[in-house]
């Protein structure tokens, strides 16, 4: 199952055509003309059973990872991002591009570099190297559902305060309010305990 998403420009608007009139010889295959972002995985298939493959557009490839992660989950992403968002998407805790979009995928998913796409192999030429990551969603997923949108915001609140303390970013960060911070910490550390 194949989701094209839709161009201004003509060239594009061709080879979604090209793209959906070929899916039609190929009974496992459906292309869809629809904004990725708006059309729900479930809507496509099976999502246990699909995989979401393509080269992605670089300007919306962290809500498109988050969006294809949201319940229910493919079987795996395989995705060309940018050389530089696939080191913070596989990167381990500890190193330079640890951050955010490291926890938020590998809090549902494991994920993994496949290989690097080099800058010279595309015309014409872009200014940044691409490589190619594997996102595989864990089944069944590690936290409760009502945790993980709560996590991600509390992850994003930590990263983007990183010099401050947990206490002044629960007190202090304008999106989380700290009842909603008390009540979310306790939980997460008792999931991380079970799993």
């Amino acid at each position: 199952r194949g989701l094209v998403r839709p161009w201004c420009a003509p060239r594009w608007r061709r080879l979604a055509a090209e793209w959906v009139a070929r899916a039609e010889d190929h009974p496992r295959l459906t292309a869809v003309r629809a904004d990725a972002l708006e059309v729900p995985l479930g809507e496509l298939g099976p999502p246990a059973s699909t995989s979401v493959v393509g080269n992605i557009p670089y300007n919306v490839t962290t809500p498109l990872i988050f969006h294809f992660l949201e319940r229910p989950r493919p079987r795996e992403l395989v995705l060309m991002v940018q050389k530089e968002v696939a080191d913070r998407i596989v990167a381990r805790p500890s190193s330079s591009s640890y951050g955010a979009l490291s926890v938020g995928v590998q809090i549902v998913a494991g994920a993994e570099r496949l290989f690097t796409v080099p800058r010279s192999v595309f015309r014409p030429r872009p200014r940044v190297d691409s490589a190619v990551v594997r996102i595989r969603p864990v089944h069944p997923p590690a936290l409760a559902a009502e945790l993980e949108s709560g996590t991600r915001g509390l992850v994003r609140a930590c990263f983007g305060w990183r010099r401050k303390q947990l206490g002044t970013i629960l007190r202090r960060h304008p999106d989380l309010g700290f009842d909603e911070a008390a009540v979310l910490l306790p939980l997460l550390i008792k999931s991380g305990e079970q799993g």
